[in-house]
């Protein structure tokens, strides 16, 4: 029975190794490596296979049959994955339950234990499993619970008992000859893989070598890019530090430019230090994008403490252009790229026309209306150093912001990009005359002539904007001829248009002027739609940077809230890392800043001298200054928090008065737009620092005005001198401590120089709060007293308990500027009491005296003065009493710093007083003073 079970089973066999046979050819490569669409349409043709298999069958019962069809379902498990091995064993699985019978619960668990089982395995041997013979057991696992099944039958014992291992003898004789096939066909792809890389990989730098270049080179198309790259200076790193290090650097840059470049890209080390790039779809401008990349990237690589550099020669395959033609020009433009100082990239494109495609270009930015990018720049320069007869290279500078910005430059390196020239300078570098300028007449320069006008331009860019760099910046000593094109829009220049000779041997053509012109005129067209939008925005910039200014300044009426103001507004109109108002100071003549935004609170200190730092040169010019680089000004003063960036000082003047400077810094450069709007800003500034001086002479006219009342007061005999004066000075502190607004500022201190007006009228019997109400009264008729100044004067005798007057209130009702001035007052009153009979301080209770007080009217001895230790400890007696226990607290620490005037001193005006001298004696008894 077993031999005729196995007979019956081997019939499939036959076809399963011609299925194992026709697979191990379509394999390709190994380790295989393919897409999905391949590893699907493999895996289906797998089911179809295993369905075929099914012809094979072993009758065991009814509806019951048994076949090898999972093993092409395991054999890609193992080679694919259980994910594909899966798809394999589905159609074979599916036909089975499409067949029926009793069976089918039995096949179902069978493919599920062969997937599960070979799922395992794979994973835990991968390729393996067809390379080494250690993996024969695999074969018997897999298929080992295979017939198992059967035993969900009646009966099913005898079943798998007949079945079981002829089964599982053929299974495993199918795939073992899968996987010897399979072996046999993948040391092959392997052994062939490895001779391939052998012969075309370089052994070194593990990149395509020259043979491989040769060979893609003769298949490329038209538009493909080459780019030749060779190490800047590379004999010089074998000399000097040895082969070793050499070898290190060529695997460096090697690996680099792999890392650089996309996946359908290629390098190749084409020579001892040459590498080449061929580069697939992509434009120009994309093409130079990844060119440079490669570049920067091997710049971060460094040999012997020497950046490691490669200059680059790139070009273009043209239609019907023969790829070692374009190989040359590549060649060639790697060689300019040498002669003009290494480290740069070269592009070739004389193979296309130039002229044309930035034409198309200019007409299709133009339909569009919208500015060019930096891209669209690069691309026209290029066209015009590729088209003006005997240009090597060239840069553009284009109008931004008032100055001259380098937008795009071939020849020189991209680390120039962004550089900045003011318009004076670059007319230098020009040379001709102004009319010729504005006229855009192109202009030659050759040998000493480049070097002396980049001189002078150098100087006068120094003296605007404390830049020394112009000719080091064009590298004008390579250049031994150069063509100008000044762009005009309008009569005013747009853009300057530089086309340069670098190789001394070279000359540009007779038609040079005339194709520079055309391209310039391309330039002037996609700046004139631009410099009317630019024109508007510049207005709107300038118009609603005056509207904010002015809302800032609207509430400042002191110099210090105006700069406050002033450098809180300028920040975001400016874009300013710090802002700096710089305030004069006749005593020291000297600039002191007064408010510094962004500047580290521990760095918020400067003084300048006269004549030191840029913001004296710009009042001794009267005119904003501007420096394009902090750390290369030769004036400028450097406190510590300024290491870089750009600035700009404005004079805050007038013909006749000098308030001070302001200073902003950013990292970005300042252009001419910025300074023009520096100086606008600066006109409202000094508006508002003229009204603000103006306002602090009113008020301290009326100050004065309000003092003379307290002094009369004080010639009278009814105040301590110096008492209204002293009040103020408390008051203006405890304003600053309680944080109170300028409104509540002005009204607490007119209350201190007032609140003892009424006394001037006040008779002999009246009450002791009548002066209160009186003093407002008088006070109402002032002009400037607001209705909070007058509450002050009037519940300045108010007690904490109620017991006050004039009007009884007590607790949070009194106004909180009248509780202030009641403690200030009482303060005074104890460590300076008065000379003459007068009202105390503290407020009288409208319940009946005590014996010890006295008469309103009577005369007294005044008391000694107290310590102002001595002078807290009474008030604290009567704090809930008479004064607000909170507000007390909250001023105890100031009044206890309040100095104690000197008797001694000539200067203080209460020194002439006889009871102001601090009493020599220990802490009062509260009860035994008079504070009603």
């Amino acid at each position: 029975m077993l031999w005729t079970d196995l007979n019956v089973l081997l019939g499939g066999l036959g076809l399963l190794l011609v299925g194992v046979i026709l697979l191990a050819l379509d394999l390709r490569r190994w380790p295989l490596t393919a897409g999905p669409a391949w590893l699907a349409a493999r895996s289906l043709l797998a089911g179809v296979w295993g369905v075929a298999l099914m012809l094979f069958p072993l009758n065991v019962a009814p509806g019951v049959f048994v076949d090898i069809r999972y093993v092409p379902g395991a054999l890609m498990t193992l080679l694919l994955g259980p994910g594909w091995g899966a798809l394999a064993l589905a159609l074979p699985a599916l036909w089975r339950v499409g067949i029926g019978g009793a069976g089918v619960p039995a096949a179902l668990i069978a493919g599920a234990s062969i997937l599960l089982i070979a799922g395992v395995v794979w994973r835990a041997a991968g390729s393996s499993v067809f390379l080494s013979w250690r993996w024969w057991w695999a074969a018997p696992l897999i298929f080992s619970l295979n017939s198992l099944g059967l035993l969900l039958f009646p009966g099913g014992q005898a079943l798998v008992q007949r079945v079981y291992l002829p089964v599982l003898i053929v299974h495993c004789l199918g795939l073992w000859a899968a996987q010897v096939v399979v072996g046999m066909r993948a040391r092959h792809l392997a052994q062939t893989s490895a001779l391939r890389r052998e012969a075309y990989l370089d052994a070194l730098t593990g990149v395509s070598n020259r043979r491989q270049f040769d060979l893609d080179l003769a298949r490329l198309e038209a538009g493909a890019q080459l780019v030749m790259l060779d190490i800047d200076y590379f004999k010089q790193v074998n000399d000097r530090l040895g082969h070793a290090e050499g070898d290190r650097v060529l695997r460096e840059v090697a690996r680099t430019l792999a890392h650089s470049l996309r996946a359908q890209d290629h390098v190749y080390r084409v020579g001892g230090e040459e590498f080449a790039l061929i580069l697939t779809g992509l434009d120009a401008t994309q093409g130079r994008a990844v060119t440079q990349r490669c570049l920067d990237g091997v710049r971060t690589l460094s040999a012997g403490g020497q950046t490691v550099t490669l200059s680059a020669g790139w070009s273009q395959v043209q239609p019907g252009e023969p790829s070692q033609r374009a190989l040359a020009r590549a060649d060639a433009a790697l060689y300019r790229a040498k002669n003009a100082g290494r480290d740069r990239l070269v592009m070739d494109i004389s193979g296309q026309d130039s002229g044309a495609q930035a034409a198309q270009r200019t007409l299709a930015l133009l339909a569009a209306d919208r500015d060019p990018t930096a891209a669209d720049w690069r691309a026209l320069l290029e066209a015009a150093v590729g088209s003006v007869p005997g240009a090597q290279a060239g840069t553009l500078f284009v109008l931004d912001r008032g100055d001259f910005l380098l937008t795009a430059q071939r020849g020189f390196g991209d680390d120039l990009l962004g550089h900045r020239r003011s318009p004076a300078s670059l007319l230098r570098w020009y040379a001709d005359p102004v009319d010729a300028w504005q006229a855009g007449e192109p202009r030659v320069l050759r040998g000493d002539a480049i070097r002396h006008n980049a001189l002078a331009a150098a100087d006068l860019e120094t003296q605007l904007t404390s830049q020394r760099q112009f000719g080091s910046m064009l590298n004008v000593g390579a250049v031994s001829e150069t063509l100008g094109v000044p762009v005009s829009v309008d009569g005013m220049v747009m853009a300057f248009l530089n086309l340069d000779v670098l190789n001394p041997g070279q000359r540009l053509g007779p038609d040079a002027r005339t194709v520079a012109r055309s391209f310039a005129a391309q330039v002037a067209a996609l700046l004139r739609a631009r410099a009317a939008r630019l024109r508007v925005a510049a207005r709107q910039r300038e118009l609603e940077a005056l509207a904010r200014l002015t809302g800032d300044l609207r509430g400042a009426r002191t110099t210090a809230q105006v700069a406050q103001a002033v450098t809180a507004a300028v920040m975001p109109i400016l874009g300013a890392r710090e802002a700096v108002f710089l305030h004069f100071d006749p005593a020291g003549d000297r600039l002191v800043s007064l408010v510094m935004q962004g500047v580290p609170e521990r760095d918020g200190h400067a003084e300048l001298p006269r004549g030191y730092g840029v913001a004296w040169a710009a009042i001794e010019r009267r005119e904003v200054l501007r420096v394009t680089s902090v750390q290369d000004a030769a004036r400028l003063h450097r406190p510590a928090f300024l290491t870089s960036g750009a600035m700009l000082a404005a004079p805050l003047q007038t013909a006749g008065t000098l308030f001070g400077a302001l200073c902003v810094t950013r990292e970005e450069n300042f252009g001419e737009e910025d300074v023009h709007l520096m100086g606008a800003l600066g006109a409202h500034i000094v508006t508002a620092l003229e009204r603000a001086a103006q306002l602090a002479e009113l008020q301290q006219s009326r100050t004065r005005a309000l003092l003379a009342l307290a002094t009369l007061l004080e010639t009278r005999g009814l105040e301590t001198p110096g008492h209204a004066r002293r009040l103020q000075r408390h008051a203006g502190q405890a304003a600053d401590l309680l944080n109170l607004s300028p409104q509540d500022r002005a009204a607490l201190l007119d209350g201190a120089a007032l609140h003892d007006l009424g006394l001037l009228g006040l008779e002999d019997g009246e009450p002791q709060t009548a002066h209160a109400v009186a003093g407002e009264t008088l006070a109402r008729d002032l002009p400037g007293v607001t209705d909070a100044a007058l509450r002050v004067i009037r519940h300045h005798h108010e007690r904490w308990d109620g017991r006050g007057g004039p009007d009884g209130l007590r607790g949070h009702r009194i106004p909180l500027l009248a509780r202030v001035l009641t403690i200030l007052d009482t303060f005074d009153t104890l460590t300076r009491p008065p000379a003459l009979p007068r009202q105390t301080a503290l407020p009288r209770q409208t319940a009946p005296p005590r014996p010890t007080a006295p008469n309103p009217g009577a005369a007294r001895t005044p008391s000694p003065a107290l310590t102002p230790a001595q002078a807290l400890t009474a008030m604290a007696a009567q704090a809930g009493e008479a004064l607000d226990p909170d507000l007390l607290a909250t001023l105890a620490p100031l009044l206890a710093r309040l100095p104690v005037p000197d008797p001694d001193d000539p200067d203080s005006p209460d020194a002439d007083h006889p009871d102001l001298r601090p009493a020599e004696r220990s802490d009062p008894d509260p009860d035994s003073l008079n504070l009603n």
